[in-house]
């Protein structure tokens, strides 16, 4: 397998870019915003600002360090994963006598004696990387201690772990196809089986992103306490061809819900949504629209909504 991804391509060691290790540096064009990377150095245990981002952070720092593995959430980052490393710590497995905690430009660095690995090559390199279900286990047990965090938001009945754990379990098995039954296995012995089964109940493969994970959350508080039914997935059909399908629906009060990403602001998909608006009205439905900025009220949105449809 070949890790040259979309960032790591750019690694140097001759000086030239900003230093992401000890001996590697990254050109510019591939550094995070420094806005967003400062803003999420809030939720960093020890407020470390990272610029580079996860998967070119874990490929230099196994590159200096030969005899060690990429475990955990570096893992899935090298994996291609886009999601909630970029902010975090770079882990390696190692024969350390204890655990040697990160820096900005060194790894953390946990004991193990043995794990399942594949072997992977950046330019000719080759290196180990936990396999995939096995990197998921290890990376919710760095969730569960908060080894690793991420802005999440407030919802009743979760904690941020959990809606985090959550988050990745939907991520991993949307884009890598992991099943569940693969992590299950890989977290036994890591992670409190009652527990895991919990977050797993509440996982779904159909979220495209981590803030459609935090809005069905959201949603599905809601509606439990109402004793409401919330479906995923529902199509809106109209002369026997699906218009659109809403994330989420409460189909016996006809409210859809969606996630609206950044690329809604463009031209066109603008005028699709309008068609997709005017087609729902048409029918009876009535949709709530959720974006970054709105997702923190949209549990409210929805609880006012059934309260005006019922």
């Amino acid at each position: 397998m070949d890790v040259a991804t979309r960032h790591t391509h750019t690694l140097r060691d001759d000086g030239i870019g900003e230093r992401i290790s000890r001996n590697h540096y990254l050109a510019e064009p591939a550094l995070r915003p420094g806005e967003l990377a400062f803003r999420e150095a809030a939720c960093h245990p020890r407020g470390t600002i990272y610029r580079a981002p996860a998967d070119a952070r874990a490929v230099a720092m196994a590159l200096e360090h030969p005899r060690h593995s990429i475990c955990g959430l570096s893992a899935v980052a090298v994996y291609g994963l886009r999601f909630f490393a970029d902010c975090c710590d770079t882990t390696l497995h190692g024969l350390v006598k204890r655990t040697v905690e990160a820096t900005q430009f060194t790894p953390r660095i946990t004991r193990v004696a043995w794990t399942r690995t594949w072997t992977v090559f950046f330019q000719n390199h080759p290196f180990l990387v936990s396999e995939p279900a096995l990197a998921v286990a290890e990376a919710i047990t760095e969730i569960r201690s908060r080894v690793h965090m991420w802005a999440v938001p407030q919802i009743d009945g979760w904690s941020p772990e959990e809606i985090r754990t959550i988050q990745l379990l939907d991520a991993v098995r949307r884009f890598f196809g992991l099943e569940c039954r693969e992590i299950v296995k890989a977290s036994k012995s890591r992670v409190n089986q009652r527990w895991m089964q919990k977050v797993i109940r509440h996982s779904s493969v159909l979220a495209d992103s981590p803030k459609e994970t935090e809005m069905r959350l959201l949603c599905a508080s809601v509606c439990a306490g109402l004793g409401i039914k919330l479906s995923e997935q529902v199509p809106l059909i109209a002369g026997g061809k699906i218009v659109t399908v809403f994330d989420l629906a409460i189909e016996e009060l006809k409210i859809g819900i969606m996630y609206d990403g950044e690329h809604h602001l463009q031209r066109k998909q603008r005028d699709r949504d309008s068609r997709i608006n005017v087609e729902s009205s048409l029918q009876g439905w009535v949709i709530i629209r959720v974006t970054a900025g709105t997702l923190a009220s949209s549990a409210s949105y929805l609880k006012r909504m059934i309260e005006m449809r019922r």
